[in-house]
């Protein structure tokens, strides 16, 4: 068959295509970012979420895996810190891991689920497949070691000891008692003993790996064993632990050969590297340090290594040194003096500018990036924000630090102004009135303090109960601010009195986070699975049919207008959801761990999120802004009329959804609020009931329609009620929605 020459126009085309292609976007390491994503601050290389509390290195020194939290076991290129895979174990958090020498089997422990048995699951590495799935009794297994010759399996219990796998025969060899937790396990070079040690009364013990018999122990180490190594020659061996933290035994009768001096108290991991020359160790400050073996001399100290977990392991050459730093695995080029500096994490709590442009980031100092490459602007790693909130204006920032202290700082580079509140705990969150009057900040343990942002007058202390949640939200006026907490309770305050309004929900499953609408009319709140959304006028629930989303434990927030509201949590997506149509709009996904922070742009064209997973990402809403429908050319005069009654009702969803059916007619919604509400204006009824009766709440719910007309004629009719009686609810209310139009015209 001869090939027929392409005509140049469908040349043309093709390369035409490819031109008009788009390139896939990248974060500012290269790696790919979600559909609907313009940025990530901070990286995903080498995080584990939820913590790396096992590391090893395959054979090869090609592949590093870690281990840890969230039931995973992640396997890494060291020369780029790339995941190339992530395999879910069956259980819900992995308590150890191990690599047979010949690293064509990896093994690991995990509870199988919440409340439930243990196991053990043995995996094929080179085939990628599970071999085998040990499965134990109500006992946690805390330990793995695999013997030289990769032929048993040595498995540790927090109670009762340990016992032998045959990984060849697929049955238990042998078990070996012990009366405490194994929380150190290892086999000698040679195969022929085994090592453990634990708390409170395990000791250190040697057993002959055959036959089980004791070779000799040493009666209760102080506080306990934490981990032991074998040198490489068999002859010595490595403790930590507490009372001595470091001691260093002759591994033929256990006893001391040398007790090393550490910077505390305690140690909670060692390692030799393959050569025997060198010995490294995590001290209780998190520090990593590198010991000469011979002569015992301390080589190098990496203060900054924050090894929190203890897992820590030389690669094959011995060249380089991996630990567990929380959620991040980090390495050790044992060439150089100190640890290479971390890549700034993006998952802590943040903050968008009101602007959407750049965003603050709290997380081992505090940065501020741009939001829409995620380059970093400025970075302070003195300042140890544990929270971040920005000012209206987007020139300031308020942060809650680690010393207690509640600081005002500059937002173009991140210098201190003044101190607004001092405390003896850290709080867990801070807010800013959208009006900049009002600063709130609070925690778990401390009960929500409200004061003036511009430092004059005494601040107001919340009410006598524990108020003191993971959340407040104030209206755009700033005389409302809303407060949850962990013991279920929703409470509405005004300022500036500091006088409770009410209490609007007592939840059993806690109200974790509260978002009240800029407009000050909707409140946003989670309880477990089940995020909820209140009228304030009529203090009853909205109650969507479809409203849920699985383990919300996490953040929510609203666009300007109320109508969108999104939601996160455990389950690491995002939800957007329109509250007008009672629907889910979306769910985004492309965090790794779970999602504890999100963010509106005022304008509603930008979305932030922050994860576990230490990265912050940014997300162009307007796909899913296009989604949202609109029946304004469908509304006849008569459905007009009847989302007028309807704003009277007992239904909050039913008024909800007539205010939004007026404000969608635009000019035909004015015309009929025009002529229904100013004949009212004279001697027109106060409403000041906390729940005000019908006429007065569908007053109210038509003020709000207007505020979203946010048209000249809308304006004009708000004018003239607000020009009524003064004193009362509907004027106030008319003055207020006036005030909020004209803030977000500028």
């Amino acid at each position: 068959m001869r090939l027929r020459p392409c005509p140049r126009w469908l040349a043309l085309l093709a390369s035409m295509a490819l031109l008009g292609r788009a390139e896939e976007p990248k974060d500012l390491y290269g790696d790919p970012l979600p559909p609907h994503a313009i940025a990530r601050i901070g990286t995903l290389r080498f995080r584990h979420p939820d913590g790396a509390t096992s590391v090893a290195w395959l054979p090869d020194g090609k592949t590093l895996v870690s281990a840890g939290g969230m039931g995973e076991i992640r396997f890494w290129d060291p020369e780029t810190g790339r995941l190339r895979r992530v395999i879910q174990s069956k259980g819900t958090r992995v308590t150890a891991v191990a690599v047979s020498p010949d690293g064509t089997l990896l093994a690991w422990a995990s509870q199988l689920a919440p409340y439930a048995a243990y196991g053990v699951q043995l995996w094929d590495v080179k085939a990628e497949k599970e071999l085998r799935l040990i499965r134990h009794p109500m006992v946690e297994l805390k330990m793995l070691a695999f013997s030289p010759d990769g032929k048993t399996l040595a498995i540790g219990e927090a109670a009762n000891g340990l016992f032998l796998w045959d990984v060849e025969h697929e049955r238990k060899r042998a078990t070996i008692r012990a009366d405490g937790q194994i929380l150190a396990l290892a086999f000698s070079p040679d195969g022929r003993t085994i090592a453990a040690g634990g708390y409170p009364s395990v000791g250190l013990t040697l057993w002959d790996a055959s036959s089980g018999k004791q070779a000799w122990r040493v009666e209760k180490p102080a506080m306990g064993v934490s981990s032991i190594a074998f040198s490489p020659k068999n002859d010595l061996m490595a403790v930590t632990g507490s009372e001595p933290p470091l001691v260093i035994r002759d591994s033929r009768n256990g006893a001391v050969v040398e007790e090393l001096a550490t910077d505390g108290d305690s140690a909670h991991g060692v390692a030799f590297s393959p050569d025997g020359r060198y010995l490294a160790v995590v001290e209780s400050s998190h520090a990593v340090t590198l010991w000469e073996v011979d002569g015992w001399k301390r080589l190098l100290c990496s203060e900054k290594a924050r090894a929190y977990s203890g897992a820590l392991a030389f690669s094959p050459d011995g060249k380089t040194l991996a630990f567990g730093a929380g959620g991040t695995v980090r390495l050790w080029p044992l060439s150089k003096d100190e640890v290479p500096p971390e890549e700034p994490g993006g998952g802590g709590s943040m903050d968008l500018s009101p602007d959407g442009r750049t965003i603050a980031i709290c997380g081992g100092g505090l940065g501020l990036s741009d939001a829409g490459t995620g380059r970093p602007i400025w970075r302070r790693d003195e300042a140890d924000a544990y929270t971040v909130a920005f000012t209206p204006d987007g020139k300031r920032m308020v942060t809650a630090e680690a010393d207690g202290g509640v600081r005002l700082r500059d937002a173009s580079d991140g210098e201190e102004l003044r101190t607004l509140l001092k405390g003896e705990k850290p709080p867990e969150f801070v807010a800013v009135s959208p009006d900049g009057r009002w600063l709130a900040a609070g925690g778990r343990e401390a009960l929500t303090t409200v004061c003036p942002l511009a430092g004059e007058g005494r601040p107001i202390v919340l009410g006598s109960r524990s108020y003191g949640g993971d959340g407040a939200s104030f209206s755009s006026d700033g005389t409302l601010l809303a407060t949850g907490s962990d013991h279920g309770k929703v409470a509405l305050w005004t300022l500036p009195s500091g006088g409770e309004v009410a209490l609007l929900a007592d939840l059993h499953a806690g109200a974790y986070r509260v978002c009240l609408s800029s407009d000050g009319k909707w409140l946003a709140l989670n309880a477990g699975a089940q995020p909820s959304v209140i009228e304030i006028a009529s203090r009853k629930e909205v109650g969507f049919a479809p409203w849920m989303h699985p383990d919300c434990t996490g953040p929510m927030d609203f666009t300007v207008d109320g109508r969108i509201v999104a939601t996160g949590g455990r389950d690491r997506v995002v939800r957007i959801w329109d509250l007008r149509a009672g629907r889910a709009l979306t769910s985004i996904e492309g965090h790794q761990a779970p999602v504890w922070h999100l963010r509106f742009s005022r304008d509603g064209s930008r979305l932030a999120t922050g994860s576990d997973d230490g990265t912050t990402l940014v997300w162009d809403t307007s796909t899913w802004v296009a989604q949202l429908g609109s029946h304004a050319d469908e509304t006849t005069p008569e459905d007009l009329e009847e989302a007028w009654s309807a704003l009277a009702g007992d239904d909050p969803k039913k008024a909800y959804g007539a205010t939004w059916a007026l404000a969608e007619a635009r000019e035909r919604g004015v015309d009929l609020l025009r002529a229904k509400l100013l004949p009212l204006a004279e001697g027109a009824e106060a409403g000041e009931d906390p729940v005000p009766p019908g006429e007065a709440l569908r007053q109210l719910r038509a003020i709000q329609a207007l505020e979203l007309v946010g048209t000249e004629g809308a304006l004009g009719v708000l004018r003239e009620i607000a020009a009524g009686p003064q004193g009362t609810r509907r004027t106030r209310e008319a003055e207020a929605a006036v005030a909020r139009v004209k803030t977000r015209r500028r």
